[in-house]
């Protein structure tokens, strides 16, 4: 074996793997979910999560609207979530049939279900393309709106989905699908740090 192979395996072994991180912190959101609202069901806890006050909206609320800085590390993984989930271009599970009106379409901040009507939701997006007043910059031509909690819901919305492609078998670990689950894992990290 050559000098420049065995550097090379080197190389590859100094990589972080994000996924079976970012498994481990989704069984800890898991279990939390299940401990705070007492529901069976994942979808179930997942709508009450989205949707009501509780540590890690507040958390995320924190981390989405600090000021402090031009951009912090927070807004800017969120922001570079954004762009992983585009260049990924990973398609919702399309095993269920309450989802007839997400197949062909690409899971990201643009096209994501924060609202729920009965079993199933429309694709909504939290992006704005042009910069106007009270929207937060997560990047260079990238705002989203001001809504926290509109904001926190698509996220975790995604995060659900992400899993559940990666869970169902749909996720091929290439390296744009590695850099979405990488930046899941740093933003649910860093909302999850106080639980």
């Amino acid at each position: 074996m050559s000098t420049s192979e065995i550097i090379s395996l080197w190389k590859q072994k100094a990589q972080i793997d994000y996924i079976p991180l970012f498994i481990s912190l989704w069984f800890a959101l898991n279990a939390w979910m299940k401990d705070r609202f007492e529901k069976e069901n994942d979808r179930d806890n997942l709508k009450l999560l989205k949707h009501t006050n509780h540590p890690l909206s507040n958390k995320f609320a924190e981390l989405i609207g600090d000021q402090d800085t031009n951009i912090n590390s927070f807004r800017w993984n969120f922001g570079e979530l954004h762009r992983s989930l585009e260049n990924a271009n990973i398609l919702y599970d399309n095993k269920h049939k309450n989802h007839d009106n997400w197949k062909g379409k690409i899971i990201s901040f643009d096209s994501c279900p924060i609202t729920w009507q009965g079993k199933s939701s429309e694709l909504e997006s939290v992006l704005k393309r042009e910069r106007q007043w009270r929207k937060i910059k997560l990047g260079d031509n990238l705002w989203v709106e001001n809504d926290t909690q509109r904001l926190f819901a698509a996220y975790m919305e995604i995060v659900y989905q992400i899993r559940c492609v990666l869970f169902h078998g749909g996720l091929a670990p290439k390296p744009e699908n590695e850099r979405v689950i990488k930046q899941l894992y740093l933003t649910l990290s860093m909302i999850m740090e106080r639980v």
